[in-house]
């Protein structure tokens, strides 16, 4: 018969499981019904809503793609300055350009007539809600071949009514400017196209909105177990029999404020991606951060028997000013990351300071590991959406394919870089830079000092 240590035991490692992306962790009930029994019934089902939030946001991503991969005409989105963010396959194929030879370019650079600004026009129709409607013009391919195009504009817009980039949609009539049968033919077919576009912009417009919505609710259908299960941890926390117990609870504690987060990152991501993320930025106290993530991550290194050490080195401010709260996602992420590749060895993060010539310093986070490694041509990859290593089971590791992605992008809103460096079967090394850090005033540490 299993006692009260062995079901806590069992609750806390479901819950690291779950932390490190294994949904399929499940808590086998005692049938006692008691309150343990309730709380892990609680587990049981956030995991499985989880589970089916993650599968519905996988499904919503394949459609979106599905659109974008079946439109034959040229599709560019701007953003609100003209400055190209993607390209569609059809764009590819007939201005003979690879997307990343374009992102981060102004539209300018596709239009044959070179003496007058696309970009600056398309911007100042932007505020105004001006859109563009099938003008004659001409673009010009790698090669500097002359493409004959029938081009439209319009805004895009969050579901808030907030300006976020330009539609651009242009359809080659080349070939059909010898014929003008033909041409006033195209010419009423790119009207139903046009049609079919906007219809189509309209329905992934609604399908945001409605993700957005569903993620809302979900979160808060998610978080009703989940404050439960910290809710019955802190009842117990202070209330058992000696030390042990206690740490127990505390690893409850811990690893469900770790899942907590976890929740946090599927609904980050689509603030990210809707600009919505805000930073907030205040004094932090860098070794309780650090001491933090070990206590998070010790018992699932443990239970791997590998080491897992942090170093701060001696001249580093210990209170500074940042994010904290996404500070604590990034190093999660790439902690957590760097256990679950590695089979033997160990984890070691390293955190140093660079001085500025501003007064300010660098701060240098290096989590080094001795697992798997990424293949070079795969570095990029690991970063996108959904997106796994060639090889990487995901039933042997589990994941979502969502953590990288996240600190990526998170890391880019914070004003810093990630670098890789990795050889296969030897180990990885992520350095992370966060350039001009700032470090409080003396009265404000006296004030705010946080302790250990």
């Amino acid at each position: 018969m299993n006692t009260d240590k062995d079901r806590l035991q069992s609750m806390l490692d479901t819950i690291l499981h779950v932390a490190q992306g294994n949904y399929e962790a499940q808590i086998k009930l005692s049938g006692e019904n008691d309150h343990l029994d309730s709380l892990a019934m609680g587990i049981n089902l956030m995991v499985d809503d989880l589970k089916d939030s993650l599968d519905s946001i996988a499904k919503e991503k394949e459609y979106s793609n599905n659109i974008l991969k079946s439109i034959n005409e040229i599709f560019i989105i701007l953003d609100c300055t003209g400055v190209i963010k993607s390209i569609n396959h059809a764009a590819r194929k007939i201005l003979e350009y690879d997307e990343n030879e374009l992102i981060g370019k102004p539209i300018d650079i596709l239009f044959l007539e070179k003496d007058f600004s696309h970009q600056q026009t398309l911007a100042n129709n932007l505020p105004h809600h001006l859109s563009i409607e099938r003008e004659e013009k001409v673009y010009a391919s790698k090669s500097g071949k002359k493409i004959n195009i029938l081009f439209s504009s319009s805004p895009i817009l969050a579901e808030d009514g907030e300006i976020t980039g330009i539609l651009c949609t242009a359809t080659d009539v080349s070939k059909l400017k010898q014929s003008n049968a033909e041409y006033e033919a195209l010419n009423l077919q790119y009207i139903k196209l046009n049609q079919k576009l906007l219809h189509e912009k309209e329905k992934a417009e609604f399908a945001n909105k409605a993700k957005t919505e569903f993620l809302t609710n979900m979160s808060h259908e998610i978080r009703t177990p989940m404050n439960a299960i910290l809710g019955f941890s802190e009842l117990l926390k202070g209330n058992t029999l000696s030390q042990k117990y206690e740490n127990y609870v505390d690893g409850i504690l811990i690893g469900g404020r770790n899942l907590m987060s976890l929740i946090n990152d599927i609904l980050d991501l689509s603030k990210i991606e809707a600009g919505k993320m805000k930073l907030q930025t205040r004094v932090m106290n860098l070794e309780v951060l650090m001491t933090e993530l070990y206590f998070m991550f010790r018992q699932r290194a443990k239970e791997k028997e590998l080491d897992l050490s942090y170093f701060i080195e001696p001249e580093t401010p210990k209170l500074i000013l940042l994010d904290e709260v996404r500070l604590r996602q990034i190093l999660f992420n790439l902690i957590g990351n760097a256990i679950k590749f590695t089979k033997t060895g160990g984890v070691i993060i390293h955190v140093n300071s660079e001085p500025q010539v501003d007064g300010k310093i660098k701060m240098i986070f290096r989590i080094s590991d001795t697992g798997i490694g990424i293949p070079n041509v795969e570095q990029e990859v690991v970063f996108e959406p959904f997106m796994q290593m060639d090889g990487q089971s995901t039933r042997k590791y589990g994941g979502t394919g969502l953590g990288l992605t996240i600190t990526n992008k998170l890391v880019h809103m914070m004003d810093a870089k990630i670098v890789i460096e990795s050889k296969v079967d030897v180990g990885t090394v992520v350095v992370v830079e966060f350039n001009s850090v700032s470090q409080p005033d003396s009265k404000r540490k006296q004030r705010n000092l946080p302790e250990l």
